[in-house]
């Protein structure tokens, strides 16, 4: 009789162990019970699976099957097995000997099994597994699940459906979602009806816009918006937006962003010239006029308006970003997303802390919250501190109605925080946020928290 293990690595990876003690014949169509000494691989890796090299197709039960088909084919080096379908498909080749055909599979849930030995007495199997749910929702999302490289992956933003979408794993940190990209000879027509704009169109890995339907799952909410521009010269250039969001199609597909930062200029807001600030506009295309202008300011191409402008990253003969150089002078512009936040202050400048180990308790405990370690440059608000109103560490969440603290007064009659005995931190404070280390509410412009497992 066989024996299956399951063990439990992480919340996504998953390893298998099976053995079988007998021996039986080769010859048959049942795993005939030759796995013996099973091992997982030293350093799993995640939700990989190899194209190209498929040389048989078979429908079984299980994995374990899968083994089998692989043990009876001389040929076969390795295999995928997709629990979706029961499919089984065995390759000639291995990550080894054919790593350019070597991909990350995370939303197929396929498992890639490299057969370690062909001994009939004993076999060796090492093979790997990551069950990753389809709630990842961004590039980011995936470079914490170890997704390093750039290429195409499947995301689901807002939990809608998955879309194809390519990740910009490298630039800045990474984790960024590309939605449109134009490069030389500019191959690619950008003249489109706003259906096709609503829908994107062109390759991923070459020339295209993801669509304003995807762009508005993706960036629904406050996201950082990074534009890198190169010139024919070789200079390149970028601008970031901080709370940049994009409307879903009722709303034209307004757009909107906080800050900017960069050297190419701010093509966005921020100008006397109303040319150039198209922060709450809508998105117009050929057949939908919705600037302000009193003409058509998209006979060709298609982007956000106000009054006309000289930046149009879509416009008809190549980009234009009229701050930093016209169309003639470009060879590529990428439109990218990622999320972001932290606090920003009203002068412009950004700040942000980390917390290790952090933790939330249930109800039962009033939600009691605990962290291990700081990093920032914001100062540390919730431990460390002699004060005591700065350190919340262990401390129970309060509300208006609910008085939790360690205070003999109440230290939220307004807002709601954690808290010892009241103190100078409190993103959720009545008239806005307050960080007391940095700065108090009347300078902060905005705040996010945001968590990630480690």
């Amino acid at each position: 009789m066989q024996r299956l293990t399951l063990l439990f690595h992480s919340q996504f990876l998953l390893c298998w162990k099976f053995t079988t003690p007998s021996a039986q014949s080769l010859s048959g169509t049942s795993n005939p019970g030759q796995l013996s000494c099973l091992r997982r691989s030293e350093h799993p890796e995640k939700g990989y699976t190899l194209i190209n090299h498929v040389i048989a197709t078979h429908t079984v039960t299980c994995p374990i099957d899968c083994t089998w088909e692989c043990l009876r084919d001389a040929r076969c080096r390795s295999f995928n097995y997709a629990n979706s379908g029961k499919t089984c498909e065995l390759s000639d080749q291995s990550k080894a000997t054919a790593p350019n055909d070597f991909e990350i599979d995370l939303f197929a849930l396929r498992l890639y099994v490299k057969m370690v030995e062909h001994v009939l007495t004993r076999q060796q199997v090492s093979y790997y597994v990551s069950f990753v749910p389809r709630t990842v929702r961004s590039c980011q999302q995936l470079k914490t699940l170890g997704a390093n490289h750039n290429g195409i992956y499947k995301i689901n933003p807002d939990g809608q459906g998955v879309i194809n979408v390519y990740c910009d794993q490298t630039t800045d940190g990474g984790g960024w979602t590309v939605v449109q990209r134009r490069s030389r000879p500019y191959k690619q027509s950008f003249e489109r009806t706003w259906v096709e704009y609503r829908v994107g169109f062109g390759d991923l890995s070459k020339e295209f816009w993801l669509g304003n339907d995807n762009l508005h799952r993706i960036a629904s909410s406050d996201s950082i918006l990074r534009i890198d521009l190169h010139r024919t010269n070789g200079q390149k250039g970028y601008a970031k937006y901080g709370g940049f969001r994009v409307a879903d199609e009722t709303e034209k597909y307004r757009c909107g962003m906080t800050s900017y930062e960069g050297n190419i200029g701010n093509g966005f807001y921020g100008n006397t010239d109303p040319k150039l600030n198209i922060r709450g506009m809508k998105f117009g295309t050929p057949d939908q006029d919705n600037d302000k202008h009193p003409g058509k300011c998209f006979p060709y191409g298609a982007w956000w308006a106000n009054q006309c402008g000289e930046v149009n990253l879509n416009a008809r003969n190549g980009p234009n970003w009229g701050p930093w150089t016209s169309q003639p002078y470009l060879n590529l512009s990428e439109m990218k997303v990622r999320h972001g936040g932290d606090l920003h202050r009203t002068n412009g400048q950004k700040g942000y802390a980390k917390y290790g180990g952090f933790r939330v308790a249930d109800e039962t405990e009033k939600y009691r919250c605990d962290m291990t370690s700081y990093e920032g440059n914001i100062g540390n608000g919730f431990y460390g501190n002699t004060d005591p109103k700065l350190t919340i560490r262990g401390m129970k969440f309060g509300t208006p109605d609910q008085d939790n603290d360690n205070h003999p007064g109440k230290c939220f009659p307004y807002g709601a925080w954690w808290a010892n005995q009241c103190g100078e931190v409190n993103l959720n404070a009545r008239n806005g946020p307050n960080w007391g280390p940095w700065t108090s509410q009347p300078y902060l412009n905005l705040s996010e928290m945001k968590v990630r497992h480690n």
